[in-house]
């Protein structure tokens, strides 16, 4: 166990954000100004805004006191007819540039048919779209996102690569590569951008790499992570953009990695989070893996389970995490669903921590870990606490997190409960 650490507790601080809302977009759009822009869903009973429900519930909203005041400007919808399909761009990421005051907005575009349900997961076959048909775009603004640039597809430097064939190892229409939900965009301090991506692999007959899922049927494509590691050209028109090796687990260990988040280590190394997934064929419990480059995300070592200082796993199911270093007292911080008993699948997500980790050994460190919301009187069994989005606030230097709760997947048997489909502001004041 590390000794002589300071003993100053994270608190955390609870306020409504937005009544009937799950906020899937939050980020600052300036350099220098309180700026906050934010796409929410609107709940089926909002009453916030009087707009037209009818194309889309997803709207986007600006705030110019750093949250205090909002104002709804439009609606978040994009969608496109390519013959018997349908590609839709939903849920941007925003990256604000500092070293070039330039603003750049992610969007992860997928396929579906147009003719049929492709249901929001699996099951694994050829006609499940958006497993084969998802790819990153992005634009840039120099005016805090009141005008853009030609939105552009992003492509891997180098001759052999194209629309197409996009990536090492991706290629459109038959594996996807994401960067979206949580996923940032970070900066390191020699400028480059990397973005953590999550993709689906593929085998060597080039086809999706599918294993039993939590039922024992070939339904869900085998997922992987890995870093795009972008530098402006000369003339700061286009990023160039190169990719990591692909981080995987043998399946006795994870039915899958993805939703990966990154962090820069004081000494330069980068350290990668990734979600896992236990089923009933893996031989561990649910836990998060992490992997670390020494190369600024050009290459990544082997994922490893988190672990204790005493080598005990750090129990989570397959839900997001977090990873960040914080400006305010240079320490790196891991938010997830932490459990005291080993979890298989994907539940239960309560409750939702924070906790320090250790930037010599990559131990989450025990005395640090702090409950942000956990299970309640009220909640059903399955009640989740997950899928949230974060800034770091610019006036405190504290991470600020915003969270709906929700049940999980309507198949899993649960108790009675009451759910309240309200945003939550949590503000997760860090010691300095």
């Amino acid at each position: 166990m590390m000794t002589g650490r300071s003993k100053k507790q994270i608190t955390v601080e609870k306020t409504v954000h937005l009544k009937n809302a799950i906020v899937k977009n939050m980020s600052y759009i300036s350099s220098d100004k309180p700026i906050l822009k934010e796409m929410v869903e609107a709940g089926e009973e909002a009453d916030y805004v009087e707009m037209d429900f009818s194309v889309t519930k997803n709207l986007l909203r600006i705030s110019e006191d750093n949250g205090r005041t909002w104002k709804t400007t439009d609606y978040a919808h994009w969608e496109e007819k390519r013959g018997d399909r349908i590609a839709n761009r939903r849920y941007p990421v925003y990256h604000f540039d500092t070293n070039h005051a330039i603003l750049i907005e992610f969007v992860t575009e997928s396929e579906s048919w147009a003719s049929k349900e492709d249901g929001s997961f699996g099951p694994y076959n050829r006609d499940y779209l958006p497993f084969r048909t998802a790819r990153i775009f992005y634009r840039f603004s120099t005016d805090e996102g009141a005008s853009w640039g030609p939105t552009r597809q992003l492509i891997q430097k180098g001759a052999c690569y194209n629309e197409i064939h996009w990536a090492d190892g991706i290629y459109y229409d038959k594996n996807m590569g994401t960067f979206e939900g949580l996923m940032r965009a970070v900066q390191l301090r020699d400028g480059s951008l990397v973005l953590p991506i999550g993709l689906t692999l593929l085998g060597e007959d080039g086809e999706l790499i599918k294993w039993p899922d939590r039922f024992g049927e070939e339904i869900w494509a085998v997922m992987g992570c890995a870093t795009l590691k972008g530098r402006w050209n000369e003339g700061l028109s286009d990023i160039e953009w190169e990719i990591s090796n692909h981080v995987t687990v043998p399946e006795y260990m994870s039915r899958s990695l993805c939703e990966p988040a990154v962090a820069e280590l004081d000494d330069g190394k980068l350290m990668m989070i990734m979600r896992g997934n236990a089923t009933a064929w893996q031989t561990m419990p649910g836990v998060k893996f992490y992997c670390i480059s020494k190369d600024g995300g050009r290459t990544w070592g082997p994922a490893v389970p988190l672990t204790y200082p005493n080598g005990d796993f750090v129990y989570s199911p397959g839900s997001y995490p977090n990873l960040f270093c914080s400006s305010k007292n240079g320490k790196v911080y891991m938010i997830a669903n932490i459990l005291p008993t080993p979890p298989r699948q994907s539940d239960p997500r309560y409750p939702l921590k924070i906790v320090e980790i250790d930037q010599t050994y990559f131990w989450a460190l025990p005395e640090t870990e702090t409950v942000i919301q956990d299970r309640e009187e009220r909640h059903s069994d399955m009640i989740r606490f997950s899928n949230w989005q974060r800034i770091e606030d610019r006036e405190t230097g504290n991470p600020v997190i915003f969270m709906t709760e929700s049940l999980a997947d309507s198949i899993i048997p649960k108790t009675e409960g009451t759910v309240i489909p309200d945003s939550y502001r949590y503000e997760i004041k860090l010691p300095d």
